[in-house]
Formats: C-alpha cells, structure tokens, sequence
C-alpha cells in the first residue's frame, strides 16, 4: 500500500556497480542530480580503462585480484576470478598503489560473496541486487542475515500455540478458532464513514491520497529536500580545479635613471632613459594527475638610449609551453581528485538523510491516519454503547411503576452520563488527529480551519502475513539509508586516508618547458611574433624540485589521524549494522505480535458480545424486584463496557497491525523508493 514506486532498476544505497552506469531519469524525484554525476565516488574511468581491485580474503593472507575490462559483465567477473588466490605482495599490486588507495574505494570488494539471495515477498521487501550484495563491508552481516532461515521463524511462537490447543485435554468446543474469517468486516467499518459533527463538510481522504500530497505540499520535506541541492554544488565545485583557466596581463614602464657606469649606455649620456611595454596572455590548468600546463603568448616593445640596443626599437614575440608534474608526493588522480570523491560522497550521503527524513515523515503520516480512524471507529463504539445505556434507562423509566427500582434508574441514568463524556473525549481524539494530519500534509485543500472532516477511505483490511527473518535482514542491509551512509563515511574515510599517505611522501616535481621567440626592429611587433615560427628552433628546458621537510611530523600526524578515523568509520559502520538488524528483528517480531493480537482481540470481542446479548435476554425476560435482577443490571452494564472495551482493542489491533507493517518497511528502507524510467 505504501510502495509508492517498487524497486529500482538500479539500486544505489551506497553498494557502489562495478562498472558505473549513467543515472537515468526518474518518474518521481523532489531534487534531480546532474546526469554527468555517476555514483561511482567521483571516479570517471574511459571506454578503454582497466579496473583493478584487491582485497583480503576471510579465510587466510591471500588476495583476490581481478583485473577488469569494461565489456565484462559482474557475472563474469565472479564467475572467472572467485577463486583465484593469490599471496600477499609488500604493498604493490601490478607496479601501481594498493587497490584500497590508487582504485575506488567502493570498487574494492569480496568476489566471493556474489550470490542472489531467496526470494522475498514484495510486500515486505525488495529483491536484493547482485551488484549491492557483493560488497565487502556487508558481506559478513548477509551471511548472517541468511543464518536466520536455518534457525527459528517468527511463526515458531504461533506454531507452538496452536500444538498446545491440539494436544490439549480441552474440550473442541471450547477451543478457539485458529483466526478470525478471512475478509471480515466490522460492524462500525461503515458507520465510521458518515458524518460526526453537524455543518462539517465531509472530505474523502486516503492513505495513498495523503502520502502524495506530503510529498509535494509538506515543508519538512520541502526543507529536508534542499539539502541534497547545496551539497551538489559542492561537486562541481571541486571539479571546476580542473578547468582550463585563461588570464592575460601588460604593463608600461618608463625608466628614467641616473647612469654610474658609462657601459650601461656607452656614451657621455648621464641618465639611463628606457620605455618598455610587454603584454603576455594564455591558458592554464591543473590536470588529473596533479600536473600543471600552461602555454602562453608574450609580446613586447623595448627602445632607450643605450648604444648597445641592437636592432633599436625593439618588437619581440615569446611563445612558451612549460608542464610540471609530481613525482611523488601530489601525483595521481586518487590525490588530485579525491575532493570530487569526498564531495560527491557528501552529496550522496545528504541523499540517504535526505530518504530517511523522508520515510520517517510519510511514517508519521501514516500513523496519525491510522490514529483517525481508530479514533472514528471508537466514537461510533461509544456511540452504541450510549444507545445501549439509553435504552436500558429508557427501559426503566417505563417499568418504575411496576418493577423497577430507583437504584436501578440512578444506576442506568450514571451509566448514560459517563458514556456521553467518553463520547466527548473520542470526538477530541478525532480533531485532534485531524489536526496532526493537516500539519504533517500541509495541503492548501485540507487546511480548511474546523469546517472540514476527514473520511478515511482504506478501510479495516486484515491480511495474515507470513515474515521470513532472513529475507527482511537481508533487504534491510541492502536498503536501509543509514546503512547506507555508514559505507559511505567509511569510503569518504579511506578517501582521506590514502591522500595522507600520499603527503608522507617527498616532493619530486619534473619540471619541461619549450619556447620560441622572434626580434624585429621598428617596434615591428608583429613581425617579430611571424618570425618565431620561422627564424631559428624551438629551445627548452628540463629539470627538478625537491623539498622534504626534516622528521615530515605534520604529514606523518595527519596519516595517523587519518588512519584513526578510518578505524573510528569501521567501528561506526558495524553498530549502525547491528543496530539496523535488531530494529528490523524488532519491527518483525512486532508485525507478527500485531497479527496474534489481531486473531485473539477479535476472539474475546466475539465472547464479549455473546456475553451482552445473553444478560440482555436475561435481564428482559426476568420479572421481580429482589436484589439478584438489580445484580443482573450491574452485570450488564458491565458486560456492555466490557463489550466496548473488546470492540475498541480489536480496532486499535487492526491499526497497529497495519502501523506496524508500514514500521517494518521503513525499518528496511523500502517504505519510500523512486523508480527510474525504462
């Protein structure tokens, strides 16, 4: 009822594809991300790259390795490298970095681990795709999710009530039903509907109707959307490093000084008089692995009173190419992009907030729906009941001339007037769920002051569900949006920490440059700048820069830094994991308690009601004005609140069943999910 879109076609939730796929346009989204953003970490790998991925296997020292083309598909990949060992190497694989540092980090996972698991019933969860299923961090809590179905089922607990009443010395007859009729209906289901408060227009809502509206008119989600939005930003921000950047200067000088040496200008003269103007202009831009190019164009005109000035006049043309690129320390594009990754790492992860303070608030909405009608359900309960008590006092009233006593009338007229202020009270609890509704939908339409009321048009369905505890473990690690971010935070981290132990390393710059140049007298400028193609050969230059600082204690402080925030993502990953699966072992226990209670509320209101209607025929055909009719008035009254009892626990079981349901999918991240066009 709540899966407003079934799964997606491409499930992100932070288990990265192994070869990244263009996001493709949704059908229902509140932001919409850039369609050149992939969700591989930042890491953009061309048509002809070649993935490489490392990692420790669970059962010794060895390594997985796998070297990726990018026309192979998952399945061949698991299928031809899973088990391929190979021994631990002193840090290198293939001459390049450890795949945790030079690769993405979301790349690196267990191969091993790729396998579909069961199916689940859709209702409950969403069929875990293989790509998510192979990473690494959750490959140990899927093992265990799968665990679950050779121990006990949630049915266990059911099953062992129902072996009890077999093997029971119990009567059959006495023995309750195994659960209440499929597709029953009570009677308040359409009563419930008609209008309460006079001069009221009576508005229709659904659940469905609701949800949808929150999501376009609601303000909190409206606020928890934008953050998406200014976290995005980000990313282009940081990729915008890599731009080509053009600049262009001049300037003029007029030098007019004092002469203390007569080679300066090689006559008599006694000042120096020198006009010289230069313009220089072109591109530069750092490149992904850290280098720097520049290429520009310099022009100049020079003339003073120098006799040593030859050609006078002086028109020059510089065209320069120079490139520096890092050896070490800054060389690579896991150092140089890695602000991208974190970026949109961070963009993502405001992504998975973003989804959880989602599916919390249709959450809400769905609970305080539910709220409604059970408070409409137990008003038109307490209405009959009021009936009930009315017309035994009317009863009464019209017997006191015969049999009746006052103490009979004084006890009916006190039931009347506290069943007319539980009446009171449900109205209340109607407005001010009512009420609850219009804050958290925030619908222009439903904000109608107290002239409206609202019709809850899904009704008291009960279906019996059956829960496999493995498969909703299962869906949870692979949809829960905290999980989710934990991987991410623990991706951002490796980020961060290969970049450290990059900084360790010494500063080894090559440096490369290439010119050509052109002189014209004349202030023939652009004579000069055509004879640099043509006189004379492009000259060069090649060299190197070093800087090391003495003990490096900041770089090796921040790598230990690093390396200890690593370890803290580790550990935060691992109790937002366990504290995933008991909620979701929690929310599942709690569906199936709902349906027990569902079962045995319906029971006892059935007894109930068989109890009334026989102290009711009991206390009417039964003349006489002795003390044990009087006793047989209380126990009636009695029995009719008792009634009413039963009836409002059934109904309040029917909702936190159905609350329950909707707790269980939020508490496996599939209550909200975006479906993206075919």
């Amino acid at each position: 009822m709540l899966a407003l879109a079934q799964q997606a076609a491409a499930q992100d939730n932070g288990r990265y594809p192994l070869i990244a796929k263009a996001v493709k346009q949704p059908k229902v989204v509140l932001w919409q991300p850039n369609e050149a953003v992939r969700d591989n970490g930042g890491w953009d790998y061309g048509a002809d790259s070649e993935l490489v991925f490392e990692t420790e296997l669970s059962q010794g020292g060895g390594v997985v390795q796998a070297h990726v083309e990018p026309s192979q598909s998952t399945d061949s990949i698991v299928a031809k490298h899973q088990d391929v060992v190979l021994p631990r190497t002193s840090g290198k694989v293939d001459n390049r970095m450890p795949a945790y540092f030079d690769a993405p980090v979301q790349e690196v996972f267990e191969l091993q681990t790729a396998t579909q698991f069961s199916a689940v019933q859709p209702i409950f969860a969403v069929q875990a795709n293989r790509q998510s299923a192979t990473n690494g961090l959750l490959a140990g809590a899927l093992d265990r999710a799968q665990r679950y179905r050779q121990g006990s089922n949630l049915d266990a607990a059911q099953s062992e009530v129902t072996a009890t009443f077999e093997h029971s010395s119990m009567p059959a007859a006495s023995m309750p039903a195994a659960s209440m009729p499929l597709g029953y209906r009570p009677w308040w289901s359409q009563e419930s509907t008609k209008k309460i408060v006079a001069g009221r227009t009576q508005i229709p809502v659904s659940l469905d109707s609701l949800i949808q509206s929150a999501l376009q008119n609601s303000p909190h989600i409206q606020v928890a959307a934008t953050e998406p939005h200014i976290r995005q930003t980000s990313v282009f921000e940081e990729a915008s490093q890599f731009d080509w950047l053009s600049y262009l200067e001049t300037k003029y000088d007029d030098q007019n000084d004092p002469i203390g040496n007569t080679l300066t200008t090689g006559d008599n003269s006694t000042r120096f008089k020198q006009q010289e103007w230069y313009g220089r202009g072109g591109v530069k831009r750092k490149t992904g692995l850290g280098g720097e190019i520049d290429i520009s164009q310099r022009l100049g005109y020079l003339d003073n009173n120098s006799r040593f000035l030859i050609p006078p006049d002086q028109g020059s043309s510089r065209l320069e190419l120079s490139y520096r690129h890092p050896l070490f320390k800054g060389s690579g594009r896991s150092v140089n992009e890695s602000l991208i990754v974190l970026a949109n790492i961070d963009f993502r992860s405001a992504s998975d907030d973003f989804l959880a303070e989602l599916q919390s608030h249709l959450a809400d909405v769905t609970e305080t729906y539910w709220e409604l009608v059970r408070s409409r359900s137990e008003y038109r309960q307490r209405e009959k009941l009021l009936r009930s008590a009315e017309a035994v006092l009317e009863n009464l009233n019209g017997r006191v001339k015969v049999d009746a006593l006052h103490r009979q009338v004084y006890r009916a007229k006190a039931a009347v007037a506290k069943r007319r202020a539980e009446i009171a009270r449900s109205i209340t609890s109607i407005q001010n769920a009512e009420s609850r509704l219009k804050l958290l939908v925030n619908d222009p339409m439903l904000k109608d002051g107290s002239r409206v009321e609202f019709v809850p048009v899904d009704g008291h369905d009960y279906r019996p569900v059956d829960i496999e505890l493995s498969d909703v473990v299962s869906t949870a690690l692979l949809h829960r949006p905290d999980i989710s971010k934990a991987i991410r935070d623990v991706s951002a981290a490796n980020v961060r920490l290969g970049v450290a132990r990059n900084d360790v390393l010494p500063k080894l710059d090559l440096l490369v440059g290439s010119y050509v140049a052109g002189l014209d007298g004349d202030s023939d400028v652009f004579t000069a700048w055509s004879s640099q193609f043509k006189t004379g050969r492009p000259g060069f230059n090649v060299g190197f820069e070093f800087e090391l600082p003495f003990g490096n204690r900041a770089a090796k402080a921040r790598q230990e830094r690093r390396q200890w925030e690593a370890n803290r993502t580790l550990h935060q990953f691992r109790a937002v994991v366990e504290t995933g699966i008991t909620e979701v072992e929690i929310a599942a226990r709690e569906v199936q308690t709902a349906s027990q209670e569902v079962n045995g509320r319906y029971h006892a209101m059935v007894a109930a009601a068989n109890e009334t209607n026989f102290l009711i025929d009991r206390w009417q055909t039964l003349p006489g004005v002795d003390d044990s009719v009087t006793l047989l008035l209380e126990d009636l009254l009695d029995s009719q609140e008792r009634q009413a009892d039963e009836e409002a626990a059934f109904a309040r079981a029917q909702c936190d069943f159905a609350v329950a349901t909707v707790k269980l999918k939020q508490a496996m991240g599939t209550l909200f999910q975006v479906t993206p066009t075919q």
